[in-house]
């Protein structure tokens, strides 16, 4: 079995330290009840509308979005109007809807982007209506807390998706290989991958983002949870062992080639025939890949968890959760908690899951449509707790830094340099932070 020793102490570590310190020393003078989806009876009379903001990737999330507010309609009579942004228009021109009272009920990602409205008295907490509606017994804790912030919950979950390794199952088989369980596993597949001239990781990087799933798993796996959140808020140096080991193992794979080299002249999508033909054997991505697969492509394509680095470390995951908010000026509260009551039902969660991709976020396996998702559903909540992947966990003044630090690093590994651009970064934060309080 191939098999790597990376050095946790010693001379080579403190060396390693001591180099970093003194570089960085010299370089610093630094979210009515209907209780179903579907389209019951006639329709009610149609009341003064409400608003809703959505993130939508594409026309096809637009009109799934469409439909579920004509369903809503027909249901209970409230009219819904959709403003809806990509990705990147999304981010800022929510807080100006939330301030300006232009929508009622928006889109949210869950985790710090969440808190960050609520903290800013842009959303309200809801924390009345979940109790009424019970659903402490319909989300799990761990997706509770997702959309808590201060003790106070403020958002509906309607779904999360997964992040882990999808694989060429045709490729697997032709050389009897299993799915890794341990990072040594991982190692030899790669190992007899490559002797069988097959690329074991392609990874379309051209945006950036997807380079945040290496360090985000890596970390979590070494290091757990509360030790990541601390790194993400900038509250840990990026100048000590643990994360010096963190790019030890990455560069490990990137000097092996065991990652394509060109994947930074790639997409996602751009990424995936090579995966598809068996040219290269995995990739590290979240579930949204499965959307982008025809069935007869699903079918080839299979799926396992980050392989386990330390028994001694419990299992945390990346779980991106989307949820529901209402707006802290909305003008109409009892129809936007009916919208938040029906996108809880299970009804809701199953056809939001069946259209969109995403697992429900409401834990009844038994209404997961796609029998593939079972063993995912399964694994998922095997885990202590979750991220919220990367780029929405990361503090924002270390965000881009790091993105740019991080695909460097992918092209050119080079541990010293990258650890010294992180910590620059952190530096100024905490410097920008102190000046803000005098």
């Amino acid at each position: 079995m191939f098999s790597v020793r990376l050095v946790e102490g010693g001379g080579l570590m403190k060396g390693l330290i001591m180099r970093l310190l003194v570089a960085v020393i010299l370089s610093s003078t630094i979210a009515r009840n209907p209780a179903s989806l579907a389209a019951e009876g006639d329709s009610a009379s149609v009341k003064e509308h409400i608003t809703l903001a959505t993130l939508v990737a594409s026309g096809y999330e637009r009109d799934v979005y469409r439909e579920l507010l004509n369903r809503f309609k027909l249901n209970s009579g409230i009219e819904v109007r959709q403003l809806a942004g990509d990705d990147t228009s999304f981010k800022t021109e929510i807080i100006q809807w939330l301030r300006n009272g232009k929508v009622d009920v928006s889109y949210s990602s869950a985790g710090r982007p969440i808190c960050k409205l609520a903290q800013a008295k842009l959303i309200q907490p809801i924390d009345a209506l979940w109790r009424e509606q019970q659903w402490d017994s319909r989300f799990d804790a761990r997706v509770k807390e997702a959309v808590t912030c201060d003790d106070s919950v403020y958002g509906v979950p309607f779904g999360l998706y997964y992040w882990g390794f999808f694989y060429n199952k045709l490729v697997f088989k032709r050389l009897n290989l299993n799915e890794p369980r341990t990072w040594d596993e991982l190692l030899t597949i790669s190992q007899i991958l490559k002797s069988h001239q097959i690329t074991p990781f392609i990874f379309g990087t051209e945006e950036q983002w997807p380079n945040g799933a290496w360090f985000d798993y890596l970390n979590l796996r070494m290091n757990g949870l509360a030790f990541h959140s601390r790194v993400m808020q900038g509250e840990e140096s990026f100048i000590q062992p643990k994360i010096i080991r963190v790019f030890e193992y990455w560069k490990l794979l990137i000097d092996e080639e065991y990652i394509a080299k060109d994947g930074y002249l790639l997409n996602t999508r751009q990424s995936l025939p090579f995966l598809l033909r068996g040219q290269a054997a995995m990739t590290l991505s979240g579930a949204y890949l499965l959307n982008q697969l025809n069935s007869e492509q699903k079918e080839i394509v299979g799926f396992f968890p980050f392989p386990i680095l330390s028994e001694s470390v419990a299992q945390f995951e990346d779980v991106p959760i989307e949820a529901f908010v209402i707006s802290a000026s909305n003008n109409r509260q009892e129809d936007a908690e009916a919208f938040l009551k029906m996108i809880a039902s299970m009804t809701t969660q199953t056809w939001l899951s069946h259209k969109l991709g995403y697992l429900p976020a409401a834990t009844n396996p038994n209404n997961l449509q796609n029998p593939s998702y079972l063993s995912v559903h399964s694994s998922i909540y095997k885990a202590q707790g979750f991220s919220q992947f990367f780029d929405r966990d990361i503090t924002p003044q270390l965000f881009q830094p790091a993105l740019d630090s991080f695909a460097k690093f992918s092209r050119e590994p080079d541990i010293i340099e990258t650890l010294l651009n992180l910590e620059k970064a952190r530096q100024r934060m905490l410097s920008q932070e102190a000046s803000e309080l005098k």
